[in-house]
């Protein structure tokens, strides 16, 4: 299983960073819009065993995502992930409409 890295930078120069990635011979790899759908169990109040996510990008691709328990260290958290792609994206939003889901 691989592990991913996210970072949430805030109250950037965005015309700066670019210019500096590019100086440094970054490469674009993806310029996208997504639509994010949230699913987790209802009425839950405390920390959440698990959610599921569903990203559709602007190429028509979606991508389904559960995610285990967050474990925090620091100021850093982990989890299982497990991920999907699909091209039915109605199909799978019903699916995780049952009474107990959000």
């Amino acid at each position: 299983m691989a592990n991913e890295l996210e970072v949430k930078i805030l109250d950037i120069n965005k015309a700066e960073v670019e210019s500096v990635l590019v100086e440094n011979n970054a490469t674009k790899i993806q310029d996208t819009k997504l639509e994010v759908y949230w699913y987790g169990v209802k009425d839950r109040t405390e920390s959440p065993e698990w959610f599921l996510r569903i990203r559709r990008y602007k190429d028509g691709k979606n991508e389904v995502t559960w995610k285990g328990k967050s474990t925090i260290l620091g100021l850093s958290r982990t989890h299982k992930e497990i991920n999907f792609l699909t091209d039915q994206l109605e199909p799978v939003k019903d699916l995780l409409h049952p009474p107990y889901l959000l």
